[in-house]
């Protein structure tokens, strides 16, 4: 009997064993499978917000980084009310840290956006590599991670390889360099508070912080947009909406049709933003962002013809290795 005890024991250990890899390797596939939406959707959003830029001429970062939390927020709202999701009654003390959260997002995606004007697509998404680094410190900082040697090293190659392509940069702009920068420290920032609310203490559901953050940030931004833009948006309109000015009168509801377009891409990259960070970690995704870097860097390339030197392309690989 006692032999019979243990072998069935053993088989029980081994069946729970097997049942937890099991479970692990789905949610690793899981997590590749948000991952990959994220990266296809990201280079989509980054080029589409780019091309309203130079094409269109319709240089408004505000006002488009607002049409992508509103998109987001409405988006969220739906899918949380048809779907039946329970959201949180949070406490005022509570709801403090989901504002400030609003703003960091806000402004991630407004200096983002602003960048985009003055510097290449190419540029921006170089220097966005150094964003593992800056998460690194972060989690280190807020999560209390730790990490190897060989970490550090990486990081240095990155820094040297974005250092090259900028001094390579044949359309240098200080002002877009700079809003670069500053768009890695907030990136880093909102990875890695997007994880501690997804899987700390509040745990909220992707949607019901999507919900949260984007309607706050859409209505900081639309305040911003009208302060900062309106006279600007409506001197465009009245340029580009007369028959007789050069090219022709822009077709409003195909025009208001990709503003649209736009933003629901927008709504879906940051719910698998979200998702992916949930599911990985926001190392994983700042890292797996290099990756999107290259494609995006060739892509821009190819769309909008931006100049590359020697050095510039140097850096790039360097960053790339890294």
């Amino acid at each position: 009997v006692s032999t019979q005890s243990t072998g069935l024991r053993t088989s029980a250990q081994r069946l729970t064993a097997s049942c937890v890899i099991m479970k692990a390797q789905n949610q690793a596939s899981e997590g590749y499978l948000w991952l990959f939406a994220w990266f296809v959707l990201n280079i989509g959003v980054t080029l589409m917000n780019k091309a309203f830029f130079q094409w269109y001429q319709f240089n408004f970062p505000i006002a488009l980084s607002m049409i992508h939390m509103l998109f987001s927020g409405i988006g969220s709202m739906i899918v949380l009310r048809v779907g039946g999701y329970e959201t949180q009654q949070l406490t005022l003390r509570e709801q403090v840290p989901v504002a400030l959260f609003s703003v960091l997002f806000c402004a991630n995606i407004v200096v983002g956006n602003s960048a985009l004007r003055f510097v290449a697509v190419s540029l921006v998404q170089v220097v966005r590599s150094v964003i593992p680094g800056v998460t690194m410190v972060l989690s280190m900082i807020i999560l209390g991670k730790t990490y190897t040697r060989a970490y550090y090293w990486v990081i240095l190659l990155i820094v040297m390889g974005v250092a090259l392509a900028s001094m390579g940069e044949v359309e240098f702009h200080m002002l877009g360099f700079l809003l670069t920068l500053l768009v890695c420290l907030l990136s880093s920032s909102k990875s890695v508070m997007a994880q501690k609310f997804l899987v700390g203490k509040l745990k909220f559901h992707p949607f019901e912080l999507l919900q949260r953050m984007a309607l706050l940030a859409a209505a900081q931004m639309a305040i911003l947009s009208f302060l900062l833009e309106y006279d600007d948006i409506s001197a465009w309109w009245s340029e580009h909406s007369d028959v007789d000015a050069v090219g022709g009168a822009i077709d409003a509801e195909q025009f208001a049709l990709l503003l649209a377009g736009n933003g629901f891409l927008a709504f879906l990259l940051n719910y698998t933003n979200f998702m992916t960070t949930k599911k990985t970690s926001a190392l994983t995704v700042t890292v797996a962002g290099n990756v999107k870097h290259m494609l995006t860097i060739l892509f821009s390339v190819m769309m909008f013809q931006n100049p590359i030197s020697a050095l510039n392309a140097v850096g790039t690989i360097v960053t790339l290795v890294g």
